[in-house]
């Protein structure tokens, strides 16, 4: 009666651990954000698996509600057809790409949001501030960290 006691609670503690191991988590959107050298805002995409891009946006949303189309798009840049850069200077449209809204330098403090929609019909996006960015920082996975720590990170 032990053993098959003890039996049931192993076979219990294994499938809880292989049910854990099983549960999504929560994906974090695969886009980063930093200055460049000229202190230009780059968005780096680190698909994995890399999705062509048709738009790519810098968004100043309203503080009280989600980010939708009626929010001020500070910079936005549409390609006819699919782009597969993995990195977009804001203000330097990518080759084929068509800057809709030139951009516009906001306050340090103001919440931006990075956002890219693909070609399988995803949209991806992160949220930022200049201020941010400082010291060389690179905002990935709602995180603020040093280019080496985002290297480790980024990871495929």
């Amino acid at each position: 009666m032990l053993t098959r006691t003890l039996a049931t609670m192993l076979s219990f503690a294994l499938i809880g651990a292989a049910s854990a191991a099983c549960v999504p988590q929560t994906p974090h959107a695969p886009l980063a954000v930093r200055l460049d050298d000229s202190g230009a805002v780059e968005i780096l995409d680190t698909q994995c698996k890399m999705q062509a891009v048709n738009r790519v946006e810098v968004i100043a949303p309203d503080p009280d509600t989600v980010v939708d189309d009626s929010d001020i798009r500070l910079w936005k840049v549409e390609f006819g057809s699919p782009s597969t850069a993995r990195t977009y200077v804001v203000g330097e449209p990518q080759p084929g790409g068509d800057e809709v809204v030139a951009w516009r330098k906001p306050d340090p403090d103001q919440r931006l949001f990075a956002q890219i929609s693909t070609d399988g019909g995803m949209t991806l996006g992160t949220g930022f501030t200049l201020a941010d960015l400082a010291d060389g920082k690179v905002r990935y996975h709602l995180e603020n960290m040093t280019h080496e720590q985002f290297l480790e990170e980024s990871k495929c």
